[in-house]
């Protein structure tokens, strides 16, 4: 009895063809069809896309909340800050000065020197820098200097107009 051991190769497989994964799980029997596979990872990249999307207008919808809090918060301490001034100016203009507290009258000078400050801060709030104080020095010189040179050449022509008249009507003469 002699043994031999025979193959004969693949099943359907032709020489030097290489089959791709798609095919060779087809023949394992464990195929799935790819289409499918890319619409899921489409529907999942979507799904993703979309979750990020909501996630973006849930932030943009707290920050509009938050401003919206903050804005009602300003205007209610401005309006606060106001019944307060108010309040202390009249009490203390109703009262002659010796019947004044002294933290009523600490509380009044305070206010009227941050009033002060505020105003005098406003007013300073933009100095201009060194740099655009040089450029408008150099602006002003240019200007001037252009306004002069222009202002010589404008003599200088009418003078010179003047000149040449007056020797045509010599020589007319």
């Amino acid at each position: 009895m002699s043994y031999v051991i025979e193959h004969h190769g693949i099943k359907g497989q032709r020489w030097g063809v290489i089959r791709s994964e798609e095919e060779l799980a087809r023949a394992r029997g464990t195929w799935r069809d790819r289409a499918s596979d890319r619409k899921i990872e489409r529907d999942k990249e979507k799904t993703r896309r979309l979750q990020e999307k909501a996630k973006r207008v849930q932030i943009k919808a707290d920050m509009a909340e938050a401003k919206a809090k903050a804005k009602a918060a300003k205007v209610k301490a401005t309006a606060e800050q106001k019944k307060a001034k108010a309040a202390a100016d009249t009490a203390v203009k109703r009262k002659p000065l010796s019947q004044i507290s002294d933290e009523e009258l600490r509380d009044a000078n305070n206010r009227l020197r941050m009033e002060e400050d505020y105003k005098r801060f406003m007013s300073n709030r933009h100095k201009p820098s060194v740099a655009e104080r040089l450029t408008k020095s150099l602006q002003d010189a240019a200007i001037k200097a252009i306004s002069e040179t222009t202002a010589a050449y404008g003599k200088k022509v009418v003078y010179d107009m003047l000149k040449m008249s007056a020797e045509k009507e010599k020589k007319g003469n």
